[in-house]
This record gives structure tokens, sequence and C-alpha cells, in this order.
């Protein structure tokens, strides 16, 4: 696997919004095998992770292979990770993205380990 995105708008700053017209609206999806990296942001639209490989280091928490995380917008979000890191990412919104995602995972903005699954790996890279 190597690195690639998509953005659903022609520019990539146009990714970060919120939707309130549709249900569910992917904005940008990815794909990262990284060494080294960090990022700080505050969103407007969900961002969720999913680690393969290697961890990523929170101020609070650490993700592990298998760990998925959901922020949800406009919380503040800090990570850097140790050693060759690979992961999925997603950031969506519409109007049925905080409902779906609460019953799918219960908490945001806390990690949950759920495994390395093939049918998600598989699902992340038909988006």
């Amino acid at each position: 696997m190597h690195t690639q995105t998509y953005f659903h708008t022609r520019l990539e700053y146009e990714a970060n919004r919120k939707n309130d017209r549709v249900p569910l609206q992917v904005n940008c999806v990815g794909a990262v095998v990284a060494d080294p990296f960090s990022s700080k942001s505050i969103r407007r639209d969900f961002y969720y992770i999913y680690v393969l490989k290697g961890k990523m280091v929170m101020p609070d928490q650490t993700l592990y292979p298998g760990d998925v995380m959901v922020f949800e917008p406009e919380h503040a979000y800090r990570y850097q990770n140790e050693g060759e890191t690979t992961y999925f990412w997603v950031h969506y919104t519409g109007f049925e993205a905080y409902s779906m995602t609460k019953s799918a995972l219960g908490q945001l903005n806390v990690k949950q380990h759920i495994g390395i699954h093939r049918e998600l790996i598989d699902s992340f890279k038909k988006l």
C-alpha cells in the first residue's frame, strides 16, 4: 500500500466543510504510509482514523493497529507517529453523520479497538 488521497472537491481546503443538506457525504479520504509525521488541526467535519501499522501518539492516548477514533466537528486534535505508521482516514459530514457515528461506535473523540478486518480495509480501498 502507498499514500494516496481523494478530495470530493477540486480544492483541498474546500474539503474542510460542513454539509447538512445531505444524509452523509465523504469530503475526502486517504491512505497514509508515513515515517515520521505529525498533525494538528480543528475541522468542521468528522474525522475517522483507522490504524493498521505503527502507532499514533496523542496527548492523552495512543492508537495502535486495530484502533479507530472519530473526532467530531470543531474538536481540536494533535498527534504524531512513532516509527513507520500506516492508516486510513476519512472526513465526512451530513445530517445523519452524528447519529450514524454514535450508533456505530458509541463514543466520539476516544479510541476504540476493533481489530484488523479485511472487509473494512477493502471498503476503504473502494472509497
